[in-house]
Parts: structure tokens; sequence; C-alpha cells
């Protein structure tokens, strides 16, 4: 028999969902779930965040007691998640742990269940992930097949049909059951009566290998009989999905080459089609795995919906703060406001509701400004009328002042007397697509199909100004949409330079900052990596070679503004070869700015790029006027 698995995913917290609605939520979806299973011995499988049994138990405890002596009949598997529903390689290590724990002692607490499988929040994958997991008790994870398959074409995509197990960097594995994001949305649309059965049984019927596990369904419960209203064109309610989910699924059964199972007895399969090696998944071009179509990516819980560069910042000062203490109710507070609900089709109310939380926070500031004096250590600048030039022992920059004071050379002398990164000039690469000017230390801003840079502002006015440790260069920029301040300072006591730009009332779109092009001759080409945090303790590295050529901000459709970005969870980018490596540090009690790479073989030589986005737009986008103060520093270090 074909083994066939649903997957429903309960979420109290639905960003479109208002908590008035929640009992009707309850009546009208969770309910009809525990009777599907319980009235007619269907074997499903249940997950949910602790935040939504704690919500459940709250307004209605019977359904609790009911999921709670189904799980003791064992036609029904309960499946993990954690406390909230937050996407962990965009949050922090110890977040992510406290997460993780806390919604296990619910589970535990609440229906008497210590789950041994997770569904992966928002089917948002990265390395880091294994480790979390497997430190919590977890042995397999539900990830998403088809996003991690088009990250892996080489694949064989028979693979998609048997559980696999997967591998970080440091030889951690876990196991894997594949959730199909395809498959789920055929099953919405079939529900919705968007498409017919036959239609939406087509995939099935060409399965012919009885040792196969197929995923029916991997989604939401609350879409059905019930609607968030996150889109205008969606149906009215009181169309009587969950009978015809009853209907589908009893016909299912009833066919004997089909069998609905717990997801735990797809682990048994152990046939043909494993992977040769453990597989790692992720890589340079896909760092951060999102479930269904392109215009998902991670950027839309970092840098999209209502603000999230405001709460995100918000939720980094706060963590900065409480990292240290033990107390459970801070660490509870910051999961909740990590919630990635709050990132996406949130209602006035819930955002109402949501402001008035962190202004009910008290946040200290960390956020030290220059501290004029004169500088202790020896160092010549040279002002001409097209650049300045700042050199000392160890240190030489070149600022061009015609091009918004974008950086044309930034030598470490004591590890290699070579440009670092800089501009590389039009005609480098002898390539039409590419015979233009790659400048670092500019801004990009796109509003109402036009854009700004600093590259087009000839700074004459701008102030030179010492530090006890450092020499810093500021310049102002205005015009009729756009006001900012541009820092840069050169450290001699850290041999680094530092970043800092200032916007003042900014609409964005989107909004790239920071732009640093590597010097292609610094780094071997053969043995080029980037490494970063997303979302565990140790470093994620990918290597980077001419077959995976990626822009992480290259644009999906006139409205997803960008492909993906880096977690960065430890605020540090890491971009080297086997002696020697550039590391980037992001201040985000700034602003929790993202990370993104541009990566090119061009003929014998490569272009990379990295740049830090403050905001892009997809369909979770408002626009709104802000003032955004970010900072970053860069280093070359001996490996």
């Amino acid at each position: 028999m074909v083994n066939l698995y649903s997957l429903f995913h309960l979420n109290s917290s639905f960003s479109a969902i208002e908590n008035k609605d929640l009992p009707k939520v309850i009546d009208r979806c969770y309910w009809p779930l525990l009777n599907l299973i319980d009235e007619n011995n269907l074997c499903l499988n249940i997950e949910s965040s602790g935040s939504t049994l704690l919500d459940i138990y709250r307004i209605d405890k019977s359904w609790i007691l009911k999921l709670k002596k189904i799980l003791k009949k064992k036609n029904c598997e309960f499946i993990g998640s954690g406390y909230r529903q937050i996407i962990a390689p965009l949050a922090p290590y110890e977040l992510n742990l406290f997460n993780i724990r806390k919604g296990n002692l619910i589970y535990k607490d609440l229906i008497d269940n210590k789950p041994e499988i997770a569904y992966v929040n928002e089917q948002t994958y990265s390395k880091s992930l294994i480790n979390l997991y497997k430190k919590n008790g977890y042995k397999t994870l539900i990830i998403d097949w088809n996003n991690s398959y088009s990250a892996n074409q080489k694949w064989n995509h028979k693979i998609q049909y048997y559980p696999q197990k997967i591998i970080d960097d440091y030889d951690n594995s876990i196991n894997i059951v594949w959730n199909n994001s395809i498959n789920f949305q055929k099953f919405q649309r079939f529900i919705y009566g968007e498409i017919n059965k036959k239609e939406f049984l087509k995939n099935l019927k060409k399965i012919k290998n009885k040792d196969y596990s197929f995923s029916l369904y991997g989604s939401d419960a609350e879409v059905f009989d019930f609607r968030p209203k996150r889109f205008f064109y969606e149906k009215k309610e009181n169309l009587k999905e969950w009978i015809k989910i009853k209907n589908l699924l009893i016909e299912l059964e009833q066919n004997k080459f089909y069998k609905l199972v717990k997801i735990s007895h797809v682990l048994k399969n152990k046939k043909k089609f494993q992977f040769r090696n453990k597989e790692t998944i992720t890589n340079s071009k896909n760092p951060i795995i999102v479930k269904k179509q392109s215009k998902y990516n991670s950027t839309r819980w970092a840098l999209s919906g209502r603000d999230d560069l405001k709460i995100n910042t918000f939720c980094w000062k706060m963590f900065d703060q409480i990292k240290n203490k033990k107390k459970d109710r801070s660490w509870t507070k910051l999961c909740d406001l990590w919630s990635s609900d709050f990132r996406t089709h949130l209602t006035d109310m819930k955002w109402r509701e949501l402001n008035n939380k962190i202004k009910n926070i008290r946040i200290k500031e960390n956020i030290k400004d220059f501290n004029y004096s004169k500088c202790k250590y020896r160092y010549k600048l040279n002002d001409n009328n097209e650049n300045i030039n700042i050199s000392s022992k160890n240190i030489f920059l070149v600022l061009n002042k015609k091009k918004g004071l974008t950086i044309k050379e930034f030598f470490q002398k004591k590890i290699i007397n070579k440009n670092i990164f800089g501009t590389i000039p039009q005609g480098f690469y002898n390539h039409i697509d590419y015979d233009v000017d790659f400048f670092s230390g500019h801004f990009t801003h796109e509003y109402e199909n036009k854009k700004d840079t600093d590259i087009n502002y000839n700074f004459k006015k701008y102030k030179i100004k010492e530090t006890n440790n450092s020499v810093l260069i500021s310049a102002e920029g205005k015009d009729r949409r756009i006001n900012f301040t541009k820092n840069i300072e050169v450290d001699f006591s850290k041999n680094q330079i530092n970043f800092e730009i200032n916007f003042k009332k900014i609409k964005p779109n989107v909004l790239r900052l920071f732009h640093v092009t590597i010097n292609p001759k610094i780094f071997n080409s053969k043995e080029l990596f980037y490494a970063t945090n997303n979302g565990g303790k140790k470093l994620e590295y990918f290597g980077l070679d001419y077959k995976n050529e990626f822009n992480h901000g290259d644009r999906v459709s006139n409205i997803v503004s960008s492909r993906n970005c880096l977690g960065a969870t430890e605020g540090k980018i890491i971009i080297g070869d086997k002696t020697k490596c550039l590391e980037i540090v992001i201040y985000r009690q700034f602003s929790a700015i993202m990370p993104m790479i541009q990566y090119k073989k061009i003929k014998n030589n490569y272009l990379m790029r990295i740049f830090f986005s403050a905001s892009e737009t997809d369909d979770t986008y408002k626009s709104c006027i802000k003032n955004i103060r970010s900072r970053i520093s860069l280093k070359l270090k001996k490996l």
C-alpha cells in the first residue's frame, strides 16, 4: 500500500485572525478536525505550537481533553514545533533553544506528550536546526520537498517518497520526512472548489510503487470553513469544507491501494532511493529554504510586512538586554514578539496591540555616539579635488568625493598589501553585461519607479573629525525624496572601517545599504567561501564556485523584490579563503538590516558583492515613513 500522510497545522496566532475570533476558529476548524479523526477512525497528524494549545485550553478545555484522549488511541500523532512560530534561521540561538524547550514543557503539561517529530516553523530551514532540535529530543524534522529539490536538482525526484537523513557542517544528522507544498496547495484548491477531484488526484494516481509515501496535506487547519481574510478575493464561509475533506479521506482509505498513516510510520520505510551520502540541502545560493513558490522567502519575515525592520530591531535590542538573564517571563515575552505572524498579513487591531506591547517594554539603548577628541594614533590625510586619502602604519583608505564618498581602495597592510574591497572600474571584466563601475560603501533606494543613490552626490562639503582612536568623515545629503547623513570611520585601534548611515523620514520600498565589492584578486577563487550563523550556535559554511552563481537580491517579480537573505544571527558574516577572511559585523542595536550576497563567475575572474537590506517588498509589504539608522564594521583577519 502507498502510505498517505496528512498534517494539519494549528496556529491561534494566525496573522489575519483577530483574537476575538478564536472561539469561532476552535468551533469551525479545530473541533471538526478532532471529530474527523475520532468518529471515522482516520489516521491523521496534528501539529501545534505550545502557545496555540494554551490559547485553546483557555477558551475550551474540553478540546484539549479530547485531543489527549485521541492521542492515547494511537490513530493520531502529535507533531511538535515550539512554544511560538518563530523563524529560527532569523533568530538568535539562545531564543530558539528556549522556544523549543518551552514548547516541549507545554506539550508534556497539557497533553502528556513528548513529540520526537518536529514540523519546522513556516517550513523555513537552515543547517543549524539539526542540532537545535536534536538537543531537545527530536529525531525527525518535516521540511518542504519542493524548495529542497529546487536547490538540489541533481537529486532523483523519487527521493521525495522516502524518509532521508541530512547532515550539518559538524556531522550532526537527523531524519527528514518531506512536506510537499504543491500537494497541499492542490488539496486546498480542491476543497475550495477551484479544481475538480480528477485534477487533484492526478499526481497521486501516477504512483504505482507501493513502497512510496505520499505527502497529501501539510498546512493550516484554519483555512477550512473559516476565512482569515488576508485577501479581498477569499470566498465566503459556511462551505462545509470539513465534510468534503472527510469524504475525500474516507474514499482514499477505502481504496485498498492507499493507507492513511502516522508520520512515524513513514520513517519505517527505508528501502530504495536513500541519499548515497548524508546531504546538507542548503547551499550558498539557498542558505535558507522556505516553503511554496519563490515569492515566499526569508525576507518575508525580516524586511517586509507592516514594518518588519522596526519589530526586529526592537527584538534584537531586547535580546541584547536579557541574553544573560534567566527569567522565563522576559524570554517568553521575547518569543511572543518574535512570532512570525507579526510580520506578514497583520490586522490593524493586532498591529496596534503589538505597538502597545513594544511601548510597555523598557529597553536601555546601547548606542554610543562618536566621542570627539584628539586621535592618539599617527595618520596622514590627503584631501584633494577628487579623493580623501587616509593612511597609517596599517591602513590605507581612499574615498571618492565625486561619487558620494564611496570607497576606491581599502588596505590592511600588515595582513596583505593589496586592496581588499573598493571600486572595480568599467572595463575590468571585459564583458558587455558587466562593463560598468562596481562601487563600495554606497546605498540604493527604490521608491515609486524612482531610484536614489549617494553615488550621484558630489560631496564638496563634509566634516573631518577625530576621536581618541579614529578619524571620522561625515557628510549630509538631501533632496526632495531623501535626507541622510553618512559617516565613515577609520578605527586605528581595531584596524577596521565602520560605516554608518542615518535616514530621516524615508519611505522605502527597497533600501539596500553598504554595498561591498570584493577585489577578485584578494582571495583564492578555488577556496572562496562565506560563513554566518543562521539561528544556530556555530557558523554555517558555504563554498562558492562557478556552478552556483546567484544574487540574493534579484527580483522574483514586480511585487517581490528579492530571493533570499542571510540570518547572520550572531551579527557576523565572513568571506574568505583558507588563509584570510573579511569579517563584517552588523550592529543590530542600530537597525536589524539583513545581508545579501551576489556571486558571479566572469571569464577568469568573479564578481562578489555583499550588501545589506533595510526594506524589501512582497505581498505583505505596507509602505510607511520611518527613520533608519544603520551601522556595520569591516576588517581583514588571518585564519
